[in-house]
């Protein structure tokens, strides 16, 4: 979830990756939640079920919470605790569809 290097590729399968190397379990509290997160050309599915994560690419079919990047860093300025949920919502740095609640815990899961 760092800036790609001059030559380098983000893909929807690199994204996935990174989702998955970056959860913290112990931050979801056996939670089940699923959320979409829309990453301008592409799209992930996060579901968290008894605090086991499976990400896939493409919609999520029934998301809780859907989460959009309106510009280049608003998911990675989440994930690395530039912005706070509150900040990104209020700036535009991301949009939501859903509880915006969920916005804090998809952070505590999957911030680095």
């Amino acid at each position: 979830m760092t800036e790609p290097r001059p030559g380098e590729a983000i893909t929807a399968e690199s994204v996935a990756m990174a989702f998955r190397t970056t959860y913290r379990p112990e931050a979801a509290r056996d939670a089940t939640v699923g959320y979409e997160v829309r990453m301008g050309g592409f799209t992930l599915r996060l579901q968290i079920t008894a605090g086991a994560l499976a990400v896939g690419v493409g919609p999520h079919p029934a998301p809780d919470l859907v989460i959009e990047r309106m510009n280049e860093q608003g998911i990675h300025a989440l994930m690395t605790g530039a912005k706070t949920p509150d900040q990104a919502l209020a700036d535009g740095t991301v949009r939501v569809e859903g509880d915006p609640a969920l916005l804090h815990r998809f952070v505590q899961a999957f911030r680095f």
